[in-house]
């Protein structure tokens, strides 16, 4: 029973509703501050316009997908964890137009199989896109008395020039653990030039399951995180994140605290056919070259990503 709550705790109460994570979104560390191309995996409604491309990813999942116009912007994603062992796959199929779309999705695996979807809709006007959305889920042997369980969600976020405001909700049922979650972020942004945009958020979140009469519970008060993104030239632009958590946990009547901080970098580079973008490895800046630090050479790229334009 406790190792199901903990387990329900450490993925942040059940599953969330977005597919990737690219290496712009990634070297940002997500904040929600500053609009991406693949924002639509969580907004539907953003792939309204997005034209036609082809995407590729890796960071120790690999993605892809395409998107194609007619009548309304439509799209397939695919998305395979850790492809070189038995990680699940996940497939979704995104349409939108006129400012509103929706997505199809399953993921499965050995054991595992979730199938939904979402709505989303957008409103150009003033940067907002709200998601709500859920998925059946089905674990363990089809043959042999599986568990069933669901979840849904809803989801905001309101990008404008100088403040940011993003909130979610999302509950679940699953084997007899139901698990709540939510978080809260709000924060100024800033477009210092038309060469540099940062946005900075700061709000609570929070998790919570009950099995039975045993309450789990994970609090991060407050979760703070700044972004920046600087284009150097039209064909490069340099970015970087810092992300910090003061976070409490409690698990059977016991009470923990810990704090926790982490930061990425990376780059992008821009074609008028195709545009390339890195989440560089930390380790790599740390250790440098093997010739000068005596330190092993890291991977250049924690994420790789790449769009094609049609």
């Amino acid at each position: 029973m406790l190792r199901s709550l903990a387990l329900l705790l450490t993925l942040g109460a059940f599953s969330t509703p977005a597919l990737a994570t690219p290496a712009r979104i990634a070297a940002l560390s997500a904040n929600p501050g500053f609009f991406d191309d693949v924002d639509f995996l969580f907004y539907p409604s953003e792939l309204d316009g997005m034209g036609e491309n082809i995407w590729m990813s890796y960071g120790g999942t690999m993605d892809s997908g395409f998107s194609w116009e007619k009548e309304r912007t439509n799209s397939i994603w695919v998305t395979r964890d850790d492809p070189f062992s038995q990680g699940p796959w996940r497939l979704s199929y995104t349409s939108a137009g006129e400012a509103s779309g929706y997505q199809l999705r399953s993921t499965w695996q050995t054991g595992f199989f979730t199938a939904g979807g979402s709505w989303g809709k957008g409103y150009a006007t003033d940067g907002g896109a709200l998601a709500v959305g859920g998925n059946l889920m089905l674990v363990g042997d089809a043959t042999d008395s599986p568990d069933f369980g669901v979840e849904a969600f809803v989801a905001s976020r309101k990008i404008e020039p100088k403040k940011l405001t993003a909130w979610g909700a999302q509950a679940g049922y699953l084997n007899d653990v139901i698990g709540l979650s939510g978080y809260l972020t709000l924060g100024p942004r800033w477009e210092i030039t038309d060469q540099i945009t940062a946005s900075a958020g700061f709000g609570p979140e929070l998790a919570i399951s009950v099995v039975d009469s045993d309450i789990g519970l994970t609090a991060s008060v407050p979760h703070a995180q700044l972004g920046v993104e600087y284009a150097v030239r039209p064909w490069i632009a340099l970015r970087g994140s810092a992300s910090a958590r003061w976070q409490a946990l409690y698990i059977a009547d016991d009470l923990s605290w810990g704090t926790s901080a982490s930061g990425m970098m990376g780059v992008g580079l821009r074609h008028t056919w195709a545009d390339f973008d890195f989440a560089v490895n930390p380790l790599f800046a740390m250790n440098g070259p093997f010739f000068l630090t005596g330190s092993p050479t890291a991977p250049f790229a924690a994420v790789a990503s790449a769009r094609f334009y049609l």
